[in-house]
């Protein structure tokens, strides 16, 4: 499994959620961006609706549906392994 990164879940109802991945166990962390700010320029993005095809999700995120994307990023105890 991976050891020791950041998952922050966001969507586009402006709802964010951090959690953590050590091993095959997941833990959350809690509201908001929670990762480690060092490793920003780091990010890995991987979204759950096509982002080049903007005009289709703003029509559903203004249909009160939510478009949610991972923003990976690396720790300091990942960096130490």
């Amino acid at each position: 499994g991976v050891a020791n990164l950041t998952v922050v879940l966001k969507n586009t109802c402006n709802q964010t959620f951090s959690y953590t991945i050590k091993g095959n166990l997941v833990y959350y962390l809690g509201p908001g961006d929670l990762h480690e700010t060092q490793y920003s320029n780091m990010e890995l993005v991987a979204t759950f609706y096509d982002p080049d095809e903007d005009q289709r999700a703003q029509e559903m995120s203004t249909q009160q549906l939510c478009l949610y994307s991972f923003h990976i990023y690396p720790t300091k105890a990942f960096e130490d392994e």
